[in-house]
């Protein structure tokens, strides 16, 4: 994908693929941007110059964005692909990334360090001679480098070929074609740039949608973690993936941002899919868990060198939130099983502990259906005192949902789903971080060995180094 660029008073930046155009240029009169998609055949580009810094054509588009009264296009121009779930799907770590001004030639084609500011040396010699003056000395830092820095900072991820924001069991396997309309939006971490574009995108044709959505016109960018180990099984090599992604719904910084908000959404929530390519078995393997904080309103007190827990609501005010959120997570997952890790000893973590099991009573209490929702209570600290090795304790508390849940599977010589998964394991300390982190790999290794052991497969030393890896 190129950009170019269309100088003057019909200032117009394009995004050209290989059949397509896209034209945006901003309406001073609406303050909104108009946006045309057109065939590559019809497009004159004879005004137009080549406006990217990047050496290769840019990768994805990531949408819009106004800062300080200009309007900017986002674009991905460095990549790494760090995983290959299965065969024709792949996940890249986004290196770099540049910002185009649809309002303002201030930056245009200028190479911009580090900081944010524009390396004037090297740009009076490059830049396009007609652009290049005295001014470019006092050139400000460029507004959306702190959003630059941000989205390089090596957590954020996409894909030009598959479904992101889903779990392999929801997208399916095989020519399964993107799609928009069956994003999860809780994963897109660009939504708020895409927003206009999705709106033009509403209005057009089915056709025209589909040039949009495969022609990597709309890319979907998530934050969190994705990795590809081979391994090997009887000596034949299989891909062993991890991919996690953290909603953006109620992000913040630690401490800052804890519990829940008023739609049910918590902080920290973050879902984590193993999936096992086993070339052996032609078979494809998949498992999902999901983690998030404490669904009721809390806070913590960040002046304080050990912030005490503070509960800000009453029962009565949380218990229709807390609700709302396990209802959200069942309509997604099917049953859930929670488990608890904090701190039946520790005077900070008490209260919320016993918080939320009594809310989790009370909805249970109400509930028709008791095979819904499960709590188990695990003291971490406790149990692991001498060695972290003892986490597994946890698993004969937790094997009636191991054999209820079960996992994906698919039969790539038959095309045939064996089995799917139908609920998920939810688990939380006090900041879902460490010890959410062990269990969740105790949880997710016990998965993978039954499968294993179901396949008859028993010598598998190398996924679990591998797996301690990730």
């Amino acid at each position: 994908m190129n950009v170019l660029l269309r100088s003057g008073s019909k200032r117009t930046l394009a995004l050209e693929s290989h059949s397509h155009v896209l034209l945006f240029r901003y309406i001073k009169e609406t303050r909104k941007s108009a946006i045309e998609l057109v065939p590559k055949n019809e497009f004159i580009d004879k005004q137009y110059k080549q406006l990217s810094r990047s050496k290769s054509r840019s990768h994805g588009f990531l949408g819009l964005i106004e800062m300080n009264g200009d309007v900017f296009l986002c674009v991905i121009t460095s990549k790494i692909t760090v995983a290959t779930p299965i065969d024709g799907e792949s996940v890249n770590k986004i290196v770099d990334v540049e910002f185009h001004s649809l309002t303002n030639d201030v930056w245009d084609f200028l190479d911009l360090n580090s900081n944010g500011y524009p390396n004037i040396d090297n740009d009076l010699q490059n830049s396009d001679p007609s652009t290049s003056s005295s001014s470019s000395l006092h050139i400000p830092q460029h507004p959306c480098y702190e959003l630059r820095k941000l989205l390089t900072d090596g957590s954020f991820f996409y894909s030009s070929n598959f479904d992101l924001t889903s779990t392999l069991q929801n997208r399916g396997i095989g020519n399964q074609r993107l799609s928009v309309d069956k994003f999860h939006t809780d994963y897109m971490w660009n939504s708020f740039m895409m927003e206009g574009i999705l709106a033009y995108r509403d209005n057009l044709l089915e056709n025209q949608r589909r040039i949009l959505d495969n022609d990597q016109f709309l890319t979907t960018v998530i934050r969190g973690f994705a990795q590809t180990l081979e391994i090997y099984i009887k000596g034949i090599p299989s891909q062993l993936t991890i991919i996690s992604k953290q909603s953006w719904k109620r992000a913040g910084t630690r401490f800052n941002v804890r519990g829940v908000d008023d739609d049910g959404n918590v902080a920290n929530f973050v879902e984590t899919e193993i999936i096992f390519n086993n070339l052996s078995k032609g078979q494809i393997y998949s498992f999902v868990q999901i983690r998030g904080s404490i669904p009721v309103f809390w806070e913590q007190d960040t002046a304080l060198i050990s912030p005490k827990v503070q509960i800000t609501r009453s029962s009565q005010a949380t218990q229709p939130t807390f609700e709302k959120h396990f209802e959200n997570l069942k309509s997604k997952y099917g049953p859930i099983h929670c488990v608890n890790l904090r701190s039946a000893t520790r005077s900070s973590e008490i209260e919320l502990s016993n918080t939320y099991k009594k809310h989790f009573i009370s909805m249970n209490d109400k509930s028709q259906n008791h095979d819904s929702f499960f709590f188990t209570d695990f003291d971490f600290h406790v149990e692991t005192s001498k060695t972290y090795a003892d986490a597994t304790k946890i698993l004969p508390l937790l094997q009636e949902s191991f054999d209820e849940f079960g996992y994906f599977l698919y039969d790539c010589k038959r095309n045939t789903i064996l089995r799917e998964q139908v609920g998920a394991f939810r688990t939380n300390c006090l900041d879902c971080l460490d010890r959410t982190n062990v269990i969740q790999q105790v949880i997710s290794l016990k998965a993978l060995t039954d499968y294993l052991h179901s396949q008859k497969i028993n010598d598998f030393t190398v996924i679990k180094e591998c797996h301690s890896t990730l």
